[in-house]
């Protein structure tokens, strides 16, 4: 997988918890977000910097909050969704019933079995896709 694919699983995972955990303020820990997907990329340093950088996106977009962090580091502290964020992960993801949210976490359970990998890949953009256009129609800018 590349660092996109990769991140757009964490985000996956990420978005799920906080989803569940809303309005709670959280530690978020990469070794969590890795054990869950079951995906990383190469190297240790490779996978701060992407942890740190997928943070630093989804609280630059406004979907997250979290205590500001210098440099890369394996834990995010105080971290929640915004309203909007909140709001986009309330909506239905169409023809399945469930929330953006849930259908987020359930799909980042799978991403990382190989049986299902490229399958997952795809429904975690295609729902990732879903999540950042609901922000997007709904007059939530990005």
């Amino acid at each position: 997988m590349n660092n996109r694919e990769i991140s757009e699983v964490w985000m996956a995972d990420i978005l799920s918890r906080l989803y569940d955990t809303w309005p709670q303020q959280v530690t978020m820990d990469i070794a969590a977000t890795v054990d869950a997907t079951k995906v990383a990329p190469e190297g240790q340093r490779e996978i701060l910097k992407v942890w740190s950088d997928l943070w630093r996106w989804l609280n630059a977009e406004g979907i997250v909050r979290m205590r500001p962090e210098r440099g890369d580091t394996p834990q995010i502290h105080y971290a929640v969704l915004t309203a909007k964020g909140f709001e986009a992960l309330k909506k239905s993801v169409p023809g399945t019933g469930e929330s953006v949210g849930q259908k987020l976490g359930d799909l980042a359970k799978t991403a990382g079995k190989d049986v299902v990998m490229e399958g997952s890949k795809t429904a975690v953009a295609e729902v990732i896709g879903t999540f950042l256009a609901s922000m997007l129609k709904s007059g939530l800018s990005l």
